[in-house]
Formats: structure tokens, C-alpha cells, sequence
């Protein structure tokens, strides 16, 4: 084949190909965040038994993922997230005259846990084309895995006496219960996340973003947790491009 003909039809080749990466570039970036969650709903039922998400402290959150970028305002995400709550506590106070032999037994009992790993699919809307502050709108679907234990507890009850008290009567006024430890077994469960946040453009590569979100996660039927996960959570992290790119219309 003739070189001059060559020659043209490479450079063309290059420079279509060239456009095709820089396009592909600019469609798909990535994000990681971290960040916390406070649960949400009643610590116990209307027999005063307590269930089990609620009464956790805050947890810690992580999540990574990717996005297809449509244009500036719409993308698509793939979210990979975990977290872990590993703080409870047992709504039902202690007396305060109850003095427990056992309280050094109690402490050993403090190893309750819950995590959950979900894979979710969200839908982002930005309110401006192009703007150093970006305010955003999402929604996710997603599946979840979760599991964990909730430890032994030691539940007290006071005792009639009566309001007699004599130097004859010995009474010991407060029972003391030991409720056995719940395996939450491995179990999946269909979730929904909804919020807002803020994009902070730092660059053409980098950009941080802040979000809040409602979540709730469909566990009502799991006969340990009796109720569905529903908590909100505050996230901060980057979104990132591992090329440079001209800026999608």
C-alpha cells in the first residue's frame, strides 16, 4: 500500500481514537467517602423487650464506587458500603439502688455488634452545569448483607416489700435476670438511601463532596431485629478522575 495513503489514514485513526479515550475519560469517575450514622426508631416494644438496632450508638460508614456521567447535571453510581455499630446499650435503666455483685460479669458481656455490606445503585442530580458549589439530589437502591450478636444482658427488677422494713427482715428487693445473647444470622435484605449533599470542584481530577441521607433497610421480618434498619448518615469524600478531561456539556 502506498505510504502517502498510509500516512493520512493513521493520523486519522490516532486522533479518533485519541477523542473515543478522552470521551470514555470524562464519562467515569471515581468516589470513596467515610463517615457516620445515627440510628433511628423505638428501643423497645410494647412489652418493654428492647430491640436491637436502635439502642446502638453511632457507627462508622465507608463506602467506594464509580459513576457514569451523562452529562454535568446526571449521573449514575455503583456504590460499594459498609458499616459497622458496635456500641449498645440497655434502654431499660438499672435501679439505682441496686447495687450488682455481678457488675464486673456485666462489663465482660459488652461485645454487641451489627454490619452490613450493600451494593447499591443511585441516581445523582446536580443542580448547575458547571459551578465550584454544586448542590446535589440522589436516590439508591440497593441489596445488603448483614449480621452480627447481641450480647448477654442482666435485667433488674425491683420487689414488692411493702414498706415494711425491721431489723427481723432480711429482703433482697431487686431480681436479677440473664437474658442470653441473639446471633442475628447472615441475612439479605432489599434498602433504600435518599439525600442531598454538595460537590466542592477542587480541580478538573478532584472534587469533594459533604451528604446527608435517609436510610432504611427492609429487616422488619428478621425475627431477632423485629423491625427495619432506619437511620440517617452524614458522609464526606472524593470524587476523583484518573485523567484529565475537558468538562462535560
Amino acid at each position: 500500500m502506498n505510504k502517502k495513503f498510509l500516512a493520512p489514514f493513521i493520523f486519522s485513526f490516532f486522533l479518533l481514537t485519541e477523542n473515543a479515550v478522552a470521551q470514555f475519560d470524562k464519562k467515569f469517575t471515581f468516589n470513596g467517602s467515610l463517615g457516620t450514622f445515627v440510628p433511628l426508631g423505638k428501643s423497645v416494644d410494647e412489652d418493654s423487650i428492647p430491640y436491637v438496632f436502635p439502642n446502638f450508638r453511632n457507627g462508622l460508614q465507608a463506602s467506594f464506587g464509580g459513576q457514569y456521567n451523562i452529562n454535568s447535571r446526571l449521573s449514575l453510581g455503583l456504590n460499594l458500603t459498609t458499616w459497622f455499630a458496635l456500641n449498645y446499650k440497655n434502654p431499660i435503666p438499672t435501679p439505682s439502688g441496686a447495687v450488682s455483685i455481678i457488675a464486673e460479669e456485666q462489663k465482660k458481656y459488652n461485645s454487641s455488634y451489627l454490619s452490613k455490606v450493600g451494593l447499591g445503585f443511585d441516581v445523582r442530580y446536580r443542580f448547575f452545569r458547571m459551578a465550584k458549589f454544586n448542590p446535589y439530589i440522589y436516590g439508591e437502591v440497593n441489596i445488603n448483607s448483614y449480621g452480627g450478636e447481641v450480647a448477654p444482658r442482666l435485667q433488674y427488677y425491683e420487689q414488692s416489700t411493702d414498706g415494711v422494713y425491721t431489723d427481723d427482715i432480711i429482703s433482697n428487693r431487686y431480681t436479677i435476670l440473664r437474658f442470653n445473647s441473639k446471633e442475628i444470622s447472615t441475612n439479605y435484605a432489599i434498602g433504600l438511601n435518599n439525600g442531598a449533599g454538595v460537590d466542592i470542584m477542587l480541580n478538573d481530577s478532584f472534587t469533594l463532596f459533604i451528604q446527608t441521607g435517609y436510610n432504611i433497610v427492609f429487616t422488619k421480618g428478621d425475627i431477632n431485629l423485629r423491625q427495619n434498619l432506619n437511620y440517617v448518615n452524614l458522609v464526606s469524600g472524593l470524587r476523583f478522575s484518573l485523567f484529565r478531561s475537558k468538562s462535560i456539556l
